[in-house]
């Protein structure tokens, strides 16, 4: 067994949104977290837990069936050792938005309702941080797009001399952390998606059925 100890550090939604709802994987959303970021590294990666930063998503018009979608998978993610879930929240309110063309509108800005994740970012950056104080890792692999995260990444690499490595979702942009990590991965290769799917039904510890949504 490999002694480089891996950490693997999951932003959600950053995955959900360039992999699948605005990237080109959608039919593969069933996916093995832990598979497909052993599939990504080298060999020489031992992965000995993945961190999950997510928030229950909610029901909504258009498409009121997200939150079971997202349970089921959530209940399979749990079927694997290596993960552990940490849950932000979501926050709707009323903002003021400009309105394009106001002309038209006969009014500059509007009112409207936002919905906002809230906490998966910060919860990310504090637990990267503590795992580089209590030295849990040899590397950490951050899953995101997010150049909100560059400054805990950075602190991490010189203040506690670990080795990081950042797997990309969108590879039409250029990517902040280049310069400041040891490795970027391109996660936009078809089997790293395909060859790591859960199968349709799986079983809970307590011995439940788990079900791949129709949907997907």
């Amino acid at each position: 067994m490999s002694t480089n100890r891996t950490r693997v550090y999951i932003d959600g939604f950053n995955l959900y949104y360039g992999a699948f709802r605005e990237g080109p994987f959608g039919g593969y959303r069933w996916l093995n977290l832990v598979g497909f970021c052993q599939d990504i590294l080298s060999k020489g990666h031992h992965i000995d837990m993945v961190r999950y930063f997510t928030a229950w998503v909610k029901p909504s018009g258009a498409d009121p069936g997200a939150p079971a979608r997202q349970a089921a998978y959530i209940q399979a993610l749990r079927t694997l050792p290596e993960i552990t879930i940490h849950m932000g929240t979501f926050s709707t309110r009323p903002k003021m938005r400009l309105v394009a063309d106001p002309a038209a509108h006969c009014q500059p800005a509007v009112e409207v309702l936002i919905t906002e994740e809230k906490g998966s970012d910060v919860n990310l950056a504090t637990y990267l941080l503590l795992d580089a104080f209590d030295d849990a890792f040899d590397t950490a692999v951050v899953v995101s797009d997010d150049s909100d995260l560059l400054e805990p990444i950075t602190l991490v690499k010189e203040r506690f001399k670990k080795r990081l490595a950042v797997i990309r979702i969108r590879t039409d942009r250029g990517s902040v952390f280049r310069n400041v990590v040891d490795v970027v991965y391109d996660a936009n290769r078809l089997r790293y998606y395909s060859q790591n799917q859960f199968p349709p039904s799986l079983r809970s510890s307590a011995g439940r059925v788990i079900n791949k949504p129709a949907s997907w």
